[in-house]
């Protein structure tokens, strides 16, 4: 088990507090005050760096006992398997692999194990599907060239409409070059977020948000750059193509990479587990789909479902296998998939609840999650009414 090392954050403030002592008490032109403004400066910077990052973390041998009901960590107690909402594997070329994991509770809790790579390939055998969250970076010439553009069109409009002009203009291009390798510099500080789920993956950046479904992914490849680092390249069935990079900060050279091999291998497994399912002979799905049905009149149908009543109904026997099916398939439709949630609830056997949690958080549609979330705490009538009517008409 991973944990925060403290003595290169400690470190770094005793440096700090060396370079103040060093620049209080030495003369302005002395050996002692500008070798303490850049340990000071150095101190500091690093020391906010390593707390941010948690560089060079400190390993705790630790007992681990894992089955389906859940987790048993010595030091951290028992997790139970719902309360896993992602799993995370980064393996290492020499060293031991890590798997993160991020856990349900009052705020965000992670907690990090370094194992064998069988054993965490295991863990999420054991655990089934899960959502997996890697940050995201745009490629340096893409910013460059976006903010060398912006520039210029800024000189441009300055030459036409200013004082100066064309001299002005070709004069002031040269430290175009330089402010805009400075403006790429603090952009890419911007980072955006990967999410991917059972079904599909979800990519973020600042308030911009866009869920791409496993059903309209073609293929998924990687695309090596200069250093051995792999992006990776999705290719979707309407011919677009979109590219992925992490953002990869290494320790060490061994390091050096593993984010975006992690990611890559994220991706082509749930979007190869996706692909293996095939559908039942009884189109379940469109059993339980809204149509143009209100939230109420859905619920109904849904509950004539439960009970085996009409007779668009008597052509098979749903069981509730089937509909748990229906809710883990990751190439039906949302609505569907909530259809079939719902019926598992209305059924009465509370031990679908679990089950069901499980599956919203292995979802990478927030849409889709709040509703099975809500759908999984209903009790009565109006709660399921209430939670049915989160989902947006598609």
């Amino acid at each position: 088990m991973l944990r925060r090392n403290w003595l290169p954050v400690l470190g770094c403030l005793a440096l700090f507090v060396a370079g103040v002592v060093a620049a209080g008490t030495g003369t302005p032109y002395g050996s002692r005050a500008p070798l303490g403004y850049l340990a000071a400066w150095f101190g500091l910077t690093f020391g906010l760096v390593f707390l941010a990052r948690n560089a060079f973390p400190r390993a705790h041998g630790c007992s681990l006992r894992a089955t389906e009901a859940g987790l048993t960590v010595e030091g951290a107690g028992e997790i139970r398997s719902e309360d896993i909402l992602e799993i995370k594997v980064v393996p290492r070329p020499v060293a031991l692999a890590l798997v993160e994991l991020t856990l349900r509770g009052p705020g965000p809790k992670k907690l990090t194990l370094r194992t064998r790579e069988y054993d965490a390939r295991m863990l999420v055998e054991l655990f089934g599907m899960r959502r997996t969250r890697f940050r995201l970076t745009v490629p340096y010439w893409k910013r460059y060239l976006g903010s060398f553009v912006a520039l210029n069109g800024l000189l441009v409009v300055s030459s036409l409409f200013g004082s100066g002009g064309i001299d002005t203009l070709l004069l002031a291009l040269p430290g175009c070059v330089i402010y805009a390798a400075l403006i790429t510099w603090l952009i890419g500080y911007v980072r955006g977020s990967l999410v991917i789920g059972a079904d599909g993956f979800t990519t973020r950046w600042l308030f911009r948000e866009r869920f791409t479904a496993f059903r309209d992914v073609a293929a998924v490849r990687a695309e090596t750059r200069i250093g051995g680092v792999a992006d990776t390249m999705i290719d979707l069935a309407s011919g677009r193509k979109v590219r992925l990079r992490t953002v990869e900060a290494p320790n060490n050279e061994q390091e050096r990479g593993t984010e975006g091999r992690a990611m890559l291998a994220h991706v082509q497994e749930a979007f190869t587990r996706s692909s293996r399912l095939v559908d039942a002979s009884v189109d379940v799905p469109a059993l339980v789909q809204r149509g143009e049905r209100s939230a109420s009149e859905w619920l109904s149908s849904i509950d004539a479902l439960v009970r085996g009543g009409g007779s668009r109904y008597r052509v098979a026997a749903v069981s509730s296998e089937m509909l748990s099916e229906v809710v883990t398939d990751p190439r039906a439709a949302v609505e569907s998939r909530v259809g079939a949630a719902a019926a598992l609830i209305r059924m009465g056997d509370d031990s679908w609840r679990a089950r069901l949690r499980v599956a919203a958080e292995a979802s990478a549609e927030s849409d889709l999650r709040d509703t099975l979330l809500a759908l999984s705490d209903a009790r009565d009538d109006e709660t399921a009414e209430k939670a049915l009517g989160l989902l947006k008409r598609r």
